[in-house]
């Protein structure tokens, strides 16, 4: 027996199992535009299937808000969702922590708008607890010269946590 095999079997006899993956590369396509990320039927079928077997939780953990996960999976499920990285999955504590992180954020936001409307091909994307700051379409060599300023914006707060994407730089609300 292979040693992803042995894996399979010791899965296959958990008294519960926990099937937890991300909605961009995962559940969708990486796309140059983050609304156009669209899930693979392919994918939500499989996932449909796995949440139908007896102790089998489905949860799609991202960085995404959990109500643009909503927006782009389009239909009832079975599945968890789970958005900005971990922080939002609860309504109630979703109400008061958007409150302090919309005012923390706001300093950043504002000075992100302003770098992107400098630097063609980015786009920022508010979050209940944080910004995103996108360059995927931006021209090569841009994000070297930006970097700088974007990390001196969380080093300039605290509380403030930056985690470097696939050609996006999000900041957030510890």
């Amino acid at each position: 027996m292979t040693a992803l095999e042995l894996q399979l079997e010791r899965i296959a006899h958990a008294p519960r199992l926990l099937v937890a993956c991300d909605y961009d590369g995962v559940i969708a396509p990486i796309t140059a535009n983050p609304t156009r990320a669209f899930p693979s039927i392919e994918m939500v079928e499989c996932l449909d299937q796995l949440a139908a077997i007896r102790q089998t939780d489905i949860a799609v953990v991202s960085g995404r808000s959990i109500e643009s996960l909503r927006s782009l999976l389009k239909r009832p499920l079975i599945w968890h969702l789970i958005g900005s990285h971990g922080a939002e999955w609860d309504r109630e504590q979703w109400a008061i922590a958007n409150r302090v992180s919309h005012n923390a954020l706001q300093p950043v936001l504002e000075q992100l708008r302003e770098m992107s409307k400098h630097a063609q091909g980015t786009e920022i994307e508010e979050k209940p607890y944080g910004v995103a700051f996108h360059y995927r379409n931006a021209q090569s060599g841009l994000i070297e010269r930006l970097m700088p300023h974007l990390n001196a914006l969380a080093n300039d707060r605290s509380g403030l946590v930056i985690r470097h994407g696939k050609k996006v730089v999000e900041f957030s609300i510890t």
